[in-house]
């Protein structure tokens, strides 16, 4: 018997309310962007460190307003450390439901494909003893699949 440690399904009522509550959450986040490669590697990363350091020097300057920079809009630099602060505890629980829902996926997905590959095996062993249908489903199959020179198991093809 094929383990199968996940036995769950979704509802596709209830997949479109979680949909649309995804969609509910990404449009209450202001302001979301997309950087092209290039950007992010010009762009300061914002480190446990930089994160300390940008928020040390933001009470540096708005303590002694003498050592603030003319150029530098303590208002806009509160907002962005405000708002990367908000964003940081929305990263870190979508972190965890990406990973679980990505875990859970891995999971059920290596149980459909053990229970394909169980079904595939068991089809070629039917062509052997010409079951009616077998050779028809077995050809089916065989063309999804690439074999291995020293191994008979199939792999997917990219």
């Amino acid at each position: 018997m094929i383990e199968n440690k996940i036995s769950a399904s979704i509802d596709p009522v209830v997949l479109a309310k979680i949909i649309q509550h995804l969609d509910d959450a990404y449009s209450l986040i202001p302001a979301l962007t997309s950087l092209s490669v290039q950007q992010r590697k010009e762009s300061f990363k914002m480190g446990d460190g930089s994160v300390a350091f940008a928020n040390d020097a933001y009470k540096e300057a708005k303590g002694n307003s003498s050592l603030n920079p003319p150029f530098v809009e303590l208002d806009e630099m509160g907002k962005d450390l405000n708002y990367d602060a908000a964003l940081k505890e929305i990263e870190v629980k979508l972190d965890l439901f990406t990973e679980r829902v990505s875990d859970t996926r891995m999971v059920v997905g290596s149980e459909a494909m053990n229970a394909a590959l169980a079904i595939y095996n068991y089809i070629k062993q039917c062509t052997v003893q010409n079951m009616p249908g077998s050779k028809t489903a077995y050809e089916n199959l065989k063309k999804r699949f690439m074999y291995k020179k020293h191994d008979d198991a199939p792999s997917t093809q990219q």
